[in-house]
């Protein structure tokens, strides 16, 4: 959660309050031997994750999973036609994760209403979720999704864009398509198919840069 805070830019307490709040978190963690147990008695976390992406990228199959079947409510987001809200209570703490599910948008590319329901996502956010099928190589859509959100964020000084993170799906689909035995290590290939989502990791830092913080 601080982390993510951190880097949205998004220190609404003040970054004296989160220092002190860290420390005394980690401290109890010391004292305690390294019991996370501490962390689901501290105070009320909601953290927001935007999730956006082409259609029949994979973005409803992730949302499901990470919902499993415990969503606790859904709901438009304000000022969006098709932005669902679902809220997730973490099990045994008090904390919420809320995912923000965009609408998709076509190969052909992305609409205005589209693109502008997809600020408004990620304003509210503390991350985004950018989905992508490994197997297609349409990435227009995506790299102007991206390239529309920076500029969003560049005019709104006052502002600060949430990390990105690509998320790919139907790895599956990769070669050799016999080949299934997750999970893959493909930050360090050995195999087959770790090589070929390493590869297709590779090809998506060249195409979006720094503008991606992380793959998944």
């Amino acid at each position: 959660y601080y982390m993510i805070e951190m880097y949205s830019g998004r220190l609404t307490g003040g970054s004296r309050r989160y220092r002190k709040d860290f420390s005394q978190i980690a401290g109890a963690l010391h004292a305690t031997g390294g019991d996370t147990v501490y962390l689901d008695s501290t105070r009320e976390v909601d953290t927001t994750i935007a999730v956006m992406g082409q259609v029949n990228a994979g973005k409803s199959s992730l949302i499901n999973a990470l919902m499993k079947d415990e969503v606790a409510e859904t709901s438009m987001l304000p000022e969006t036609r098709e932005v669902q809200r679902i809220k997730y209570p973490v099990p045994g703490s008090n904390k919420t994760v809320v995912l923000l599910d965009t609408p998709g948008y076509s190969e052909a590319g992305v609409t205005k209403r589209q693109q502008n329901e997809i600020k408004t996502a990620s304003e509210s956010a503390d991350i985004l979720l950018l989905v992508m099928a490994a197997n297609n190589s349409a990435r227009d859509p995506d790299v102007q999704v991206v390239r529309e959100l920076q500029q969003h964020y560049e005019s709104r000084q006052h502002l600060r864009s949430p990390p990105i993170i690509a998320v790919l799906t139907h790895i599956d689909r990769l070669r050799p398509l016999r080949e299934w035995s997750p999970p893959y290590d493909w930050r360090k290939p050995d195999s087959a198919k770790e090589k070929s989502i390493a590869a297709a990791v590779d090809y998506l830092r060249e195409l979006f840069g720094d503008s991606i913080a992380g793959y998944a």
